[in-house]
């Protein structure tokens, strides 16, 4: 199983070393912006953000599994990288207008329906590009929305958590009805088919996505973290049966806790967390989702205390490093909202 990191190229090669830069903390734009930057990258990270939730609806609307939704989002996620960095290169752009922005959005709106139908076909999950097309249209949002939501004080936040830096609520606008069968359908076609091709091109064909939704299940396993009975090997070629560390309700709510905190990150419009290894991702989420059923059974009880249902420094099995674990998952956590 491939163990890069979804964004593995702002990793440098397979983001192994990158777990120990504390750098890596911080918003993907600020190594990219000069003093004169072209793009006004509070709105940039909304419009993203927007898109991205936008994405996940019509995943839903498409009942998409899990790989396919994500392998969408990551793509996405590498296109306005690139794209970001495009514009900036372009040293006589000065402070792009209100109206430049709206264009931008417009077309990165384009770009997400194409990153999706990419996901699609990447995951061995295709839609007919006419579902894809309806949806695109059909789902809107407005942009004086966003305006609205951005700050205009230049503060430096960026350790705060997403939801202090902007609103995590988007009005996603349903239309009544797809586009008609008409000239303006194949011309949305044609977009569409081109679009993929300069998404191919932006991103240099580089289409593979390491999940991990399926690395916590995985390391689920590994650990004894499930449910039933297993063979364990004891050596000498024997092996034994052995139950599992945690009850069946407690592994599916520590792996549907950890999905949802993983879902978090992939909609996170700077993306932070999807720099780091799928192995260090998956272990985070796995650790924030034994906290918070904790958090969530203390509640019940009345305050009373509650110990984690997971072995304490579970992560050394795995031969990782308490730091790097340390700040993978306190960059999930920030970045999640949970």
């Amino acid at each position: 199983m491939d163990l890069r990191a979804p964004l593995h190229g702002e990793c440098g090669g397979d983001g192994a070393s990158s777990t120990s830069n504390s750098d890596i903390s911080a918003p993907w734009w600020e190594n990219n912006m000069s003093a004169s930057s072209a793009i006004d990258s509070r709105l940039y990270e909304k419009i993203i953000y927007c898109h991205l939730c936008r994405m996940y609806v019509a995943s839903q609307a498409m009942e998409l599994g899990t790989e396919s939704r994500f392998t969408g989002l990551v793509l996405f996620h590498r296109y306005v990288r690139q794209f970001y960095r495009s514009v900036q290169e372009k040293k006589h752009v000065q402070q792009t207008s209100r109206e430049v922005m709206k264009q931008i959005s417009a077309h990165l709106g384009t770009v997400a329906a194409a990153c999706l139908f990419l996901g699609c076909k990447m995951e061995e999950e295709p839609r007919r590009i006419r579902d894809v097309i309806n949806l695109s249209h059909i789902l809107k949002f407005s942009f004086g929305d966003i305006e609205k939501s951005v700050p205009t004080a230049n503060v430096d936040d960026s350790d705060a958590p997403t939801k202090k830096i902007s609103s995590k609520h988007v009005t996603i606008i349903e239309l009544p009805s797809p586009p008609p069968l008409d000239e303006t359908y194949w011309i949305a076609k044609e977009q569409m088919v081109s679009t993929e091709q300069h998404v191919l091109r932006m991103i240099q064909f580089d289409t593979s996505v390491c999940h991990p939704h399926r690395c916590v299940l995985i390391i689920m396993e590994i650990l004894g973290f499930g449910k039933g009975k297993y063979q364990s090997d004891v050596g000498g070629g024997g092996s034994e049966q052995r139950n599992w560390l945690l009850s069946p309700n407690q592994s599916e709510s520590l792996i549907s806790r950890s999905w949802m905190l993983l879902n978090d990150a992939s909609l996170d419009g700077k993306g932070v967390a999807l720099q780091y290894p799928v192995i260090l991702l998956s272990c985070a989420a796995i650790s924030l989702a034994d906290e918070g059923t904790i958090n969530d059974s203390s509640n019940c009880n009345n305050g009373a205390a509650e110990v984690l249902i997971l072995p304490e420094f579970w992560w050394r099995e795995l031969h990782l490093t308490d730091e790097n674990f340390i700040i993978a998952k306190n960059a999930l956590q920030k970045r999640s909202g949970r």
